[in-house]
């Protein structure tokens, strides 16, 4: 599986974020002008306007999909999720330094992450993986009714969920999540950099 977020490179360093080739998610402007499968619908469309009520990350892609909207009108509409909707309440969570729920893939292994990282680096055996029982977990308190501690809560499954949603990638907080990310974040596995190293399916862990 390929890293789901990629930064491509320039003098300058980082420039962007988007998804990496070839893995079936690569944003709208390297996939070329969209051309819809079939006619496009009418606005006024039942169907159209019941989803057209729905959350920014359904209406920019209604724009697109079935009513052939204009690009910028779809731009603008995709450009809401940052501050509205499910794109907003998802990147609500992020803390300074980049990560969601202090992890990678799972919650609160941030240090261990960067600990296991040192002792590699020194040529010293890695510390043992934390118990989940060590810390007592805190509740929720955002309302929903999620068990404290599910993995998707940390920073990989969130940023798979926005891309799913389609946040732009080049908007100023993914472009700084981005960095962030790059700079702080750490795999469980070896504590790799997370732009060099990604947990496979089933929870195996995986080199790139």
């Amino acid at each position: 599986m390929e890293a789901l977020v990629a930064l491509s490179e320039g003098d300058s360093g980082v420039r962007s974020v988007g998804v990496g080739e070839g893995s079936g998610m690569e944003p709208m402007e390297n996939q070329g002008p969209y051309q819809p499968r079939t006619p496009p619908m009418a606005e006024d469309d039942p169907v159209v306007q019941w989803l057209l009520q729905g959350d920014p990350a359904i209406r920019w892609q209604v724009l697109r999909d079935l009513v052939n909207a204009s690009e910028t009108e779809v731009a603008t509409e995709r450009a809401r999720m940052e501050h509205e909707g499910w794109g907003a309440r998802l990147l609500a969570p992020r803390a300074r330094d980049g990560l969601w729920a202090n992890g990678a893939y799972i919650p609160g292994t941030a240090a261990f992450a960067a600990a296991t990282a040192r002792a590699l680096a020194a040529g010293e055996p890695p510390p043992p993986f934390p118990s989940p029982d060590a810390e007592p977990a805190e509740a929720p308190t955002d309302g929903s009714s999620a068990e404290p501690g599910q993995p998707w809560t940390a920073t990989y499954p969130v940023l798979l969920d926005l891309c799913h949603l389609g946040i732009p990638p080049d908007s100023p907080v993914m472009q700084e999540t981005a960095h962030l990310v790059a700079r702080n974040c750490r795999w469980e596995y070896d504590g790799l950099p997370f732009f060099a190293g990604e947990v496979a399916a089933a929870s195996t862990p995986a080199r790139s």
